[in-house]
């Protein structure tokens, strides 16, 4: 039997905890068991046994014994917790250290006068005010493109994080029997008429087509905005030198539902209306990278009309590694889902461009 399972056929991981240095070992065989068990209830779940010697037979230490291991030249994986969770602690004090190092430097260079009454405050309202305050790149981009004073951007910022705060929608915000109703920062009247702006600013008329000549849409202005503050955060550094030594990211899709009644006709902004198949809903789709060390913002890549996973996933790696016109992805490690893992992504481009992937 396996050192892995007692006498009445339970895991016991034990062995494994008790003999840190012989860890693969025991995964060899704790793999075994595992297979062997996966098997038992199949056949126990389908009701496929006639009765116990059926079981007996399957647990038979002759059967176990005929499994074979591929040989470690050809599998040379090998699997240890401990290391891994030193090696992501070592990536992340050094990623900490370097986010710390560039915000010291950009709280410094916009540490305007006519906002010290603001920075005279926190650590956290600095940095919030640095990176989306009203003086900000994303805050003048945002005030310009829906033509907005500073006083009404605030306040439509107070009242978004109101609502992230309490993972509520605006309904619920403004509803009869709500007790968040005073938080608000501005009436529910002017904040949805916000979104009203938002939604309809720049929008092409049902009788024209967008072309490449027609007005840029706010999100792709403010998708740029989002990424360039997350490189100059997270990947460059604002005293001229680039992040040392190994990046390791996590790329995954967020799903954004979303319904239209006349999606066919509508002016979408050239963003790809979908079907999202595990929900069985509609929307659109945002590919997003984070470090996988202190889960820090990295870049984003909305997928527009055309686009395909790797299209998308290509353009975002480009934002973050690739404004010197190269894309380097050397020392770059990147892990994602199984629903990235297509020869042409994996093979065409990521490994083709020196990363590791996982």
């Amino acid at each position: 039997m396996s050192p892995f399972l007692d006498s009445s056929g339970i895991f016991d991981l034990s062995p494994l905890l008790e003999n840190e240095d012989d860890q693969d070992a025991y995964f060899d065989s704790f793999l075994k068991a595992c297979e062997i068990d996966a098997v038992v209830q199949d056949l126990t779940l389908n009701n496929w046994y006639a009765d116990d010697e059926c079981m007996k037979e399957m647990l038979n230490p002759d059967l176990q014994r005929k499994w074979e291991d591929y040989p470690n030249t050809e599998h040379a994986t090998r699997f240890n917790i401990n290391n891994s969770r030193t090696r992501i602690w070592e990536l992340t004090k050094t990623e900490v250290a370097h986010i710390r190092s560039n915000l010291n430097i950009l709280l410094a260079q916009a540490n305007d006068p006519d906002l010290s009454g603001a920075y005279n405050s926190s650590v956290q309202e600095r940095i919030m005010f640095t990176l989306i305050g009203p003086q900000s790149d994303f805050g003048r981009a945002f005030m310009h493109e829906l033509g907005i004073p500073e006083k009404e951007y605030l306040e439509f910022l107070g009242t978004i994080a109101v609502m992230s705060a309490y993972d509520i929608s605006s309904a619920q915000l403004y509803g009869k029997y709500s007790l968040l109703k005073d938080a608000a920062c501005m009436d529910q009247q002017k904040f949805l008429s916000l979104f009203e702006k938002l939604a309809t600013s720049k929008k092409v008329s049902s009788t024209e087509i967008r072309t490449n000549r027609s007005p840029k849409p706010i999100w792709q202005t403010l998708e740029g905005v989002v990424n360039d503050v997350c490189h100059s955060v997270s990947i460059s550094s604002s005293n001229g030198d680039g992040r040392k030594g190994k990046t390791s990211i996590a790329i995954d899709d967020d799903k954004i539902h979303m319904n239209l009644s006349n999606s066919g006709s509508d002016d979408l902004f050239n963003l790809k209306y979908t079907t999202h198949v595990r929900d069985n809903r509609k929307g659109i789709i945002a590919h997003t990278a984070v470090s996988t060390g202190a889960n820090v913002p990295l870049g984003i890549s909305f997928e527009k009309k055309g686009d395909t996973t790797m299209s998308c996933i290509e353009r975002l790696l480009w934002t973050m590694f690739g404004i010197t016109g190269v894309l380097e992805l050397e020392g770059v490690e990147i892990h994602s889902d199984r629903g990235y893992f297509t020869p042409s992504l994996v093979f065409g481009l990521l490994m083709a461009f020196g990363a590791d992937v996982s």
